[in-house]
């Protein structure tokens, strides 16, 4: 910008480049001013100013809106949706803009938009140096649900609140499967990936392979058996503001000590 004008020739090139360079712009304002959601690490989002380790909105939103709209949809999270769509969508939770979606919107674009922003994630909800770990207990996963259990407390304290969020989503989806058409099965091929993949995925292809009945095994059994792998309970921020403000300092100190080490 020069005196508040745009140099003249993005004004005066074709509309595709003025749009581009529009685009450009836009990015590089949008990671300066810290909004960006989509491709940013889900811990950088959660703890961000004023979250307060909230689940992101894309997440929420999303599936708010799925659970009033899309449960009853044929092939939800099968089918494909427009790229336009997503884009626009996309573009507007990263300048941190209101993102409402009508309801005469298509449930494919909403449920497209849940599997971009978690296949964007640089790191996977379940993080990269516990996909081995994960993967090692195989497909008779039956057999191991005290381990998966333990594996599964293990994760990061952000992470976990969205696995459980989503896994929560997903049991909802399947009983309507009679519907939909989304087995267990179904929905797992579709999020399994998404949820847990190895690091550096162009060069581990032949892992990728290898692994995907198991990682889909994986899915499959959090999903069923969720009430008994998810035993970890997080108070509100409100709560524990509340609570540590009735408390002794040396509880107060101690509480600190203790979020400090949550976080690092």
């Amino acid at each position: 910008l020069s005196n508040g004008q745009l140099p003249g020739y993005l004004l005066e090139g074709e509309e595709s480049d003025i749009q581009e360079w529009n685009e450009a712009i836009s990015q590089r304002c949008i990671i300066g001013a810290g909004k960006q959601v989509f491709g940013v690490s889900l811990t950088h989002v959660m703890q961000r100013k004023g979250n307060n380790h909230c689940i992101p909105s894309i997440i929420t939103q999303t599936v708010t809106f799925l659970d009033e709209h899309g449960l009853h949809v044929e092939g939800i999270f099968r089918i494909s949706a427009s790229s336009t769509k997503l884009q626009k969508y996309k573009n507007e939770y990263n300048r941190g803009l209101p993102v409402e979606f009508p309801e005469k919107i298509d449930p494919h674009t909403v449920a497209g938009l849940l599997k971009l922003y978690l296949r964007e994630l640089p790191e996977p909800v379940i993080p990269f140096n516990m996909y081995s770990s994960f993967v090692q207990l195989g497909t008779n996963i039956d057999e191991h649900l005290e381990e998966l259990s333990e594996l599964l407390n293990q994760i990061p304290e952000d992470n976990y609140k969205v696995l459980s969020y989503l896994t929560e989503f997903q049991w909802r989806v399947i009983q309507h499967s009679d519907e939909n058409l989304m087995t267990i099965q179904n929905l797992a091929v579709v999020f399994g990936p998404n949820l847990l993949r190895t690091e550096n995925t162009q060069e581990n292809t032949h892992l990728l392979v290898k692994d995907s009945s198991i990682v889909c095994k994986i899915m499959e059994t959090i999903v069923l058996k969720k009430d008994s792998l998810f035993k970890r309970v997080f108070a509100s921020p409100s709560k524990a503001r509340k609570k540590l403000a009735h408390s002794t300092p040396s509880n107060r100190d101690a509480y600190a000590s203790q979020k400090k080490n949550v976080r690092n």
